[in-house]
């Protein structure tokens, strides 16, 4: 993809799809994808490419890639390493104004801060998602988006209640529609969390294997290992693939409501 980037970019996560869904083919990502527009950026030999859907699954699932996230992201330039960007790299890297999408975020675990967290407060932007990874204290990071002026808005539903596992409520600062748009202005420079959340009945509810899952996190993270690709496996296997595929699912949706968004604003700037 060559020429000037589309104003009000839609980004797409390229470490899930690189290296998080292990079981799931190109041909079924390629029959669900939403918008051939949307932007896949990921790095090779240090160079930021700017990809577009046939691009991106040309590379994927090279265990020699790292996943890079926003801090890594200038060491791993100057290392000429080749990689998949996470959320916090594209917000990173991104313009302001920019929709970002992942499914997934980081957030605060133990004494571990993500840098999807941190980038998040850094530029005004919008990144979509449909929650927190379910290994993440979802209190503790909603109160440090709090902390840092961010408002966290729920796509036709103000109660967020986990991820791929159902979690306790957790009421949102509002609810953003087709009728309130206006509501996504970046005010006083910020940016905002959108959460579109998966429907409960095509959550999980094996609650030993989420423990399990974060046990080895916490095994993986002690020894410096990058334990995303790991957990993500464990949670492929046991669940048959069914986890990686309602992740897909909701990296579709989500970039579908970025395009949607971007549409009814008229692919203006919201800032």
């Amino acid at each position: 993809m060559n020429g000037e980037r589309i104003q009000n970019p839609v980004l797409a996560d390229t470490a899930l799809l690189g290296r998080g869904l292990p079981s799931i083919d190109n041909n079924l990502i390629d029959y669900m994808w939403p918008d051939r527009s949307t932007v896949f950026p990921y790095m090779e030999e240090g160079f930021i490419k700017w990809a577009v859907l046939e691009e991106i699954l040309k590379v994927r699932n090279r265990n020699s890639w790292q996943r890079i996230d926003a801090r890594a992201l200038n060491d791993a330039q100057e290392q000429k390493t080749s990689g998949y960007l996470t959320a916090s790299a594209l917000m990173a890297l991104s313009p302001p104004g920019s929709l970002v999408v992942t499914a997934g975020m980081g957030g605060i675990t133990g004494q571990r801060i993500s840098q999807d967290l941190i980038t998040l407060a850094q530029k005004p932007l919008c990144l979509i998602v449909s929650g927190f990874k379910d290994v993440v204290d979802a209190r503790a990071s909603f109160d440090f988006l709090k902390s840092q002026g961010i408002k966290v808005m729920g796509w036709r539903n103000r109660v967020y209640d986990g991820f791929l596992f159902a979690d306790q409520d957790y009421v949102l600062d509002g609810i953003l529609a087709e009728d309130n748009l206006n509501d996504l202005k970046l005010a006083d420079n910020t940016s905002i969390l959108v959460i579109n959340p998966i429907p409960d009945s095509l959550k999980m509810d094996d609650k030993k294997l989420l423990e399990f899952a974060g046990k080895q996190m916490d095994r993986l993270w002690k020894t410096g290992e990058d334990f995303h690709p790991v957990v993500n496996q464990i949670l492929d296997d046991e669940t048959k693939g069914r986890a990686s595929l309602i992740q897909l699912v909701a990296l579709t949706v989500n970039v579908n409501l970025a395009v949607g968004i971007n549409s009814w604003l008229g692919g203006k700037s919201w800032i």
